[in-house]
């Protein structure tokens, strides 16, 4: 459980809490904008990610949410969502930041932490993702995805998704696990 607090605190509560506290600020200026960083991960399931899905879910919940409110209220924010696959940070070393109370017992498998750690160091530079955040505010677009090539293994990921919920079947992976 304590992994599940852990994730949850800071993926969707800092979410949550920035949306609170910068929304009202943000609505006071001539033109804002608010981008909200999800995961591809918000947009399929993969196995073994749970609390990190499950929080990435509700982020871009929330930021379609904001979207339609301010499109209504004030519409001179805008919103958009990150919904980045694989990018070369340190978000493996990310323990280091967790708090006592919040350790857990067990250690990750080291399969599958070098697995993730391999994923990761092949990912895209975050300047790369930078770039693509910026021209998806100048386009005014929501949402933002940064492995968006067709056949990519995020997109097909998300194409396997939409065509179990088109067809009213039952979730297929569509991730090469």
């Amino acid at each position: 459980m304590s992994t599940w607090e852990w994730v949850i605190g800071v993926n969707l509560w800092g979410v949550i809490h920035g949306v609170h506290t910068f929304v009202p600020l943000l609505m006071q200026q001539p033109e804002a904008y608010i981008v909200n960083t999800a995961s591809v991960a918000g947009l399929v399931a993969p196995p073994f990610m749970g609390p990190y899905n499950a929080s990435k879910h509700a982020v871009i919940a929330i930021s379609e949410t904001l979207h339609h409110e301010l499109a209504m209220n004030a519409p001179h924010v805008k919103v958009s969502v990150l919904c980045p696959g694989w990018v070369n940070t340190n978000i493996a070393e990310s323990a280091r930041n967790r708090p006592a109370h919040l350790q857990e017992a067990d250690v990750p498998d080291a399969d599958v932490a070098g697995l993730l750690r391999g994923f990761i160091e092949g990912g895209m530079p975050p300047d790369e993702v930078a770039a693509k955040v910026r021209d998806a505010m100048r386009e005014e677009r929501f949402w933002i995805l940064t492995h968006d090539e067709a056949g990519d293994f995020w997109v097909n990921g998300v194409d396997a998704r939409l065509r179990s919920l088109e067809s009213r079947s039952n979730p297929q992976l569509g991730l090469p696990i």
